[in-house]
């Protein structure tokens, strides 16, 4: 069969949500599962729900995906950034990218850097669009996002 011959290189991802417990058994099929198909896993709404770093070692996703509301509640606490910091950090050392939703202002935008998230997501960037919408090609400069005088942290360390 010419089928098994093909190599599964798919750029899906599939997010797993946090809002719902999933027992530990039942997790590990899941991701083992939808691994199994070639399609890579995110944890989204993280800290929206039942969120632990256990979990995500469970699941060993590439992306975890910080909640938008649960960031924008703390973007502008310094305290509350300083933990995001911290954890952003270990899910780093775990091996995920980090993903902060829902960012809809320039000093969220510094914030999410700041903490050392690599990808962002918000209407700050782009409003939704259906499927098979043809987005703007234009690059979005930092510099324009964040206003001219901030201060550039490099997204790659």
């Amino acid at each position: 069969d010419a089928s098994e011959d093909l190599e599964l290189d798919y750029d899906l991802v599939c997010e797993i949500t946090e809002l719902e417990a999933l027992d530990r058994s039942a997790l590990v099929t899941l991701a083992a599962r939808i691994r199994a198909c070639g399609i890579r896993l995110a944890i989204d709404d993280f800290g929206a729900g039942h969120s632990t770093l256990e979990r995500v070692a469970l699941v060993d996703p590439e992306f975890v995906k910080i909640d938008g509301t649960l960031f924008r509640r703390i973007a502008s606490a310094p305290a509350a950034l300083r933990l995001l910091t911290t954890l952003v950090a270990r899910l780093v050392e775990q091996g995920c990218q980090v993903v902060v939703e829902g960012i809809e202002t320039a000093a969220q935008l510094r914030a999410a850097i700041d903490v050392g998230a690599s990808i962002f997501q918000g209407y700050l960037f782009a409003q939704p669009k259906l499927v098979g919408s043809i987005f703007p090609e234009t690059p979005l400069m930092l510099d324009d996002l964040v206003g001219r005088k901030a201060v550039v942290v490099s997204l790659f360390r």
